[in-house]
């Protein structure tokens, strides 16, 4: 079944452990303006499983991969737990914008009174809201690994599987409302088969261009470090690619060894503790390779500490 704006609202207990990624989300039914991105992507909640009091949420658009962008709230923290029990997870979309709830409190909000190309390639739209005006129908699964986790994507091991403490999403329901309060009656339905074929590439994760070795890591102190590391996702394949920069499309004017970044939404800064250089989102500072919020930390002797 596809909507093309409503009210969507999935109940969820989302699982518990290093390196799973439940998702709730959205793809369009007829892919009028291109492969993935270029028709959009509605995320409505994504986690990562050792973050248990995170959750984010984003639109994906601007052209076919890779030439395709993503805005979103970012990592959220929440004083709960979101794998101990049931949340309500929601998305209010309007024809000029899109509002993001959890447990019926807006969180984030996204114009669509805009136009959505990347500046990457040849645009596919022709008109403002586009492609956020077409139907859309519902995606939810759990990911194992992959480059939501950035530095760390590929340190998924047996022994960190075997103890994962509840490795699957229960999902209580699923409602699509419409406006006036008017059933839901005779939805176009999604072929099966377009369900199976339509989500990301695959290989995106191993396609993308790492940071070289000049670049650290984050190591597994990331997810050791209380607060500060979990409050920045790491660059993804929109911000970070290899190659030389300013004249390169995918990137912007900034770089960090023999990685290009994008300027606008990451700084190349000096690790306090060791000298070496690491990316972290704007306002933010670097401590032994993690990213922290150093108005509210500080970094002494390699290590973050709250002020």
């Amino acid at each position: 079944m596809a909507w093309k704006y409503g009210k969507f609202e999935v109940r969820a207990k989302l699982p518990k452990g290093d390196y799973l990624w439940p998702a709730l989300w959205m793809l369009p039914r007829d892919y009028k303006y291109g492969g993935w991105a270029a028709s959009g992507e509605i995320d409505i909640m994504e986690a990562r499983g050792q973050f248990t009091n995170q959750v984010s949420n984003a639109l994906h658009y601007g052209g076919a991969w890779p030439n395709n962008v993503h805005t979103g709230s970012g990592a959220m923290n929440f004083n709960t737990d979101f794998t101990s029990d049931f949340h309500l997870f929601s998305a209010i979309w309007e024809k000029d914008q899109i509002q993001f709830l959890v447990d019926n409190k807006v969180v984030s909000t996204q114009n669509l009174k805009r136009n959505f190309f990347s500046g990457k390639g040849k645009t596919p739209y022709t008109d403002i809201r586009q492609p956020f005006d077409q139907p859309f129908f519902f995606l939810i699964n759990v990911a194992i690994g992959g480059n939501f986790f950035g530095g760390n994507s590929n340190s998924l091991t047996t022994a960190t599987a075997q103890k994962w403490a509840s490795p699957r999403m229960v999902v209580d329901y699923v409602r699509v409302y419409q406006e006036n309060g008017s059933p839901v009656v005779n939805p176009v339905p999604v072929p099966s088969s377009q369900a199976q074929t339509t989500p990301k590439p695959s290989s995106q994760a191993q396609t993308t261009p790492k940071p070289s070795a000049e670049t650290p890591k984050p190591s597994s102190q990331a997810q050791t470090t209380p607060k500060p590391s979990q409050a920045t996702p790491a660059p993804t394949a929109n911000d970070v690619c290899s190659g030389k920069c300013g004249g390169e499309s995918c990137c912007a004017d900034g770089k960090l060894g023999a990685v290009c970044y994008n300027a606008n939404n990451y700084n190349c800064v000096a690790d306090e503790s060791n000298g070496k250089k690491t990316l972290c989102g704007k306002g933010l500072g670097s401590c032994s390779s993690v990213c922290y919020d150093f108005k509210n930390y500080k970094c002494t002797n390699g290590k973050i500490t709250q002020k």
